[in-house]
């Protein structure tokens, strides 16, 4: 399973609602609640925050024992392997069963 975007990850944080507990997903999601809020002259500015928001997130909380736990569960559930952060075609994370 692939992640690629900060949008894909917001939807995945959504399905395992125990990972909003992680204050750092909480930043995250809060970040991504603004995108589209406000004028559109600064979206493009908010969306380039989203992404370093989505690749530090990520990389500050790989060893998260609960980021782990939910991922095996949604791996489980969904009957997959591995899933696998991307931010513009580079890998920022992987985490396989």
């Amino acid at each position: 399973m692939t992640i690629s975007s900060p949008e894909d990850f917001a939807t995945l944080l959504a399905e395992r609602f125990a990972l909003q507990n992680i204050i750092h997903f909480k930043v995250f999601m809060g970040l991504m609640s603004t995108l589209n809020r406000g004028c559109k002259c600064n979206k493009k500015k908010k969306y380039e925050q989203l992404e370093q928001a989505y690749k530090t997130t990520l990389l500050k909380n790989k060893d998260n024992e609960l980021l782990k736990s939910e991922l095996r569960e949604f791996l489980n559930g969904n009957e997959e392997q591995s899933i696998t952060f991307y931010l513009k075609k580079e890998e920022i994370f992987s985490f396989k069963l």
